[in-house]
């Protein structure tokens, strides 16, 4: 492996990310209002019914649930379609193709330099101030399982928005795609409300999806809501979609890279 030149690409990546850092933190800031938003809507759900708990989850840890959630939700979006989809449409998907370093893994180092300097400072600040806020009580253990569910996680997001922004060699746009996706893992990842709170039958369809395993996992554990042989079947479950999307996306990317030499050629 050319880690010399991966080395290279961070750099520049980190580089060029500085320059819009300031527009990142507006964006992420309005970004956190939006998750403050649902979490008045869900206070007025538990006031209006007089409930001390719903699905399991008391008022103190629907807050913090969401809370949480909106935090990991910035880390949950690389930016590997944008990178890939302005690489086919500008024609400059050949020649980095000819180059002796792997294109996949160069896309994948630009983006995670991207997330290293912007949303992983962000995250770290504001997990820290809303685990000493709301008290929550976080063993070595606990934090090392939510470390490797962020990972996991955020790798398996990069495969599959990869795979999404190949789709523009066939495509003039991948925006809808895109947001889709992303509405469908707000939605049935628990960015909305937690999946205990999905009818029984609606909860053992997501919970064979991948959806989950992006914000309700890593949120619930960190929460406690979850815990023992919950988080050790969750665990499994991150590796058998990295494995099966991993697999899904090398297949398509051998086909996909059939087809450039007509757009970058």
């Amino acid at each position: 492996m050319n880690t010399r030149a991966y080395s290279s690409l961070m750099i520049i990546g980190i580089k060029s990310t500085l320059v819009y850092f300031k527009d990142f933190i507006l964006s992420s800031v309005l970004y956190l209002l939006s998750f403050l938003f649902i979490i008045f809507i869900w206070n007025a759900v538990y006031i209006s019914e007089h409930a001390t708990t719903i699905g399991g989850f008391s008022l103190p840890q629907i807050d913090a649930y969401f809370i949480v959630v909106g935090i990991i939700s910035m880390l949950m979006n690389t930016s590997n379609d944008n990178i890939l989809e302005e690489d086919i449409q500008e024609g400059n998907i050949a020649g980095k193709l000819i180059k002796p370093i792997n294109y996949a893994a160069s896309v994948f180092t630009e983006s995670t330099s991207n997330t290293l300097i912007t949303a992983v400072p962000v995250i770290i600040i504001a997990l820290t101030i809303a685990i000493l806020a709301l008290h929550i009580t976080v063993s070595s253990t606990t934090l090392l399982v939510f470390i490797a569910e962020l990972a996991m996680g955020y790798i398996l997001i990069g495969i599959i928005q990869f795979i999404i922004g190949s789709f523009s060699i066939y495509t003039t746009t991948i925006d809808g795609f895109s947001s889709l996706v992303m509405t469908m893992i707000a939605f049935l990842g628990g960015g909305i409300m937690p999946l205990n709170f999905f009818p029984l039958w609606a909860r053992g369809i997501v919970g064979a999806l991948p959806f989950q395993l992006f914000l309700y996992v890593p949120s619930a554990t960190l929460n406690g809501a979850i815990s023992g042989t919950q988080i050790y079947n969750y665990l499994v479950l991150y590796v058998a979609w990295l494995a099966v999307i991993s697999g899904l996306g090398f297949i398509w990317w051998g086909r996909v890279k059939r087809n450039l030499t007509a757009v970058g050629g």
